[in-house]
This record gives C-alpha cells, sequence and structure tokens, in this order.
C-alpha cells in the first residue's frame, strides 16, 4: 500500500467515524424521550395516569404535573400529552385500567 492510499483511507474512515457519532448523538436524544403516543392515540398508561391523577388534581394541572414529574424526575423529554379538552373528554368515559377493567373507587 503507499502512502497515498493509506491517506485516503484515513479520510475515509475519519468520514465515517464522523457519521457514527452524529447518529450516536441522534440515538441518545432520542432515548431521552418517553413515548406517549403509537399512531394517532395516547398510549393506554398515559390515558390511565391523566384519568388517576384528574381524579384528585384539577383538570387543567394534569398534564403539566405529569410533564415536570417525567422531565425532573426521569430525565426525560415529553413531547406531547393530552390537551385539556381531550382530558375533559376521556374523564368523562368511566375509568378503565390497561386490562380494561373498571376503576373501583374506594369510599373514605
Amino acid at each position: 500500500m503507499t502512502l497515498r492510499r493509506l491517506k485516503e483511507e484515513i479520510a475515509e474512515l475519519e468520514e465515517m467515524n464522523t457519521q457514527l457519532n452524529d447518529e450516536i448523538k441522534e440515538l441518545t436524544a432520542m432515548s431521552k424521550q418517553a413515548q406517549t403516543i403509537e399512531g394517532c392515540k395516547f398510549l393506554p398508561i398515559v390515558t390511565e395516569v391523566c384519568i388517576l391523577l384528574a381524579r384528585n388534581v384539577g383538570i387543567r394541572h394534569v398534564s403539566p404535573i405529569i410533564k415536570v414529574v417525567v422531565e425532573e424526575l426521569a430525565g426525560m423529554k415529553i413531547v406531547r400529552l393530552p390537551s385539556f379538552e381531550t382530558l375533559a373528554n376521556l374523564t368523562t368515559v368511566p375509568p378503565t385500567n390497561k386490562l380494561g377493567r373498571n376503576y373501583k373507587v374506594k369510599k373514605m
């Protein structure tokens, strides 16, 4: 191998290294985002948490509370949560857990 060819190979490897480092940065950023939606629907766990919070917290505060908790405690970025209108619709339907069973509210 000639010196010229070795220099070309080094340049190619450096370019590949730069591309791989960029991909690593993108993947790292993506892994720090909490998944809340699948397709065009909120994940069942997001709906469940919203309904549970809405029982004891004003409905306008549900999404901001979830956002703060996830971002501050888990260090993850929340991309999207239900709007006030969506939460209002969710809380007018009898809540069910992820197994599809109705919640039983314990009387105190």
